[in-house]
């Protein structure tokens, strides 16, 4: 990388070849998984055994399947309004000597 006028100018976006279609969308995707903050994403791009790949995706595909069924599950439970807490007031005359 080249620095200019303090900023860094990546030589590597230049001298790319062009791509296919697919071929732009499956890097762009592989440099998405690379950087995203979703732990097992990055682990099943970079695996080399397909036993590895596998495992990681299976992992990721459970992870996001019963994180699907908590939110069904609070969604579910949040639109039923549940009341939990009851407040009764009584009211009493405070007389004054």
């Amino acid at each position: 990388m080249e620095t200019n006028k303090g900023f860094e100018v990546c030589q590597d976006v230049a001298e790319r070849k062009p791509l296919s279609r697919i071929n732009a969308v499956v890097d762009r995707l592989k440099e998405f998984c690379g950087y995203t903050t979703a732990h097992g994403v990055g682990r099943l791009i970079e695996a080399k055994c397909f036993f590895w790949r596998l495992f990681w995706v299976i992992a990721c595909v459970s992870a996001m399947t019963f994180f699907v069924l908590q939110v069904n599950s609070l969604q579910n439970e949040y639109s039923r309004r549940p009341v939990k807490t009851r407040i009764d007031v009584q009211h009493e005359i405070v007389r004054y000597t």
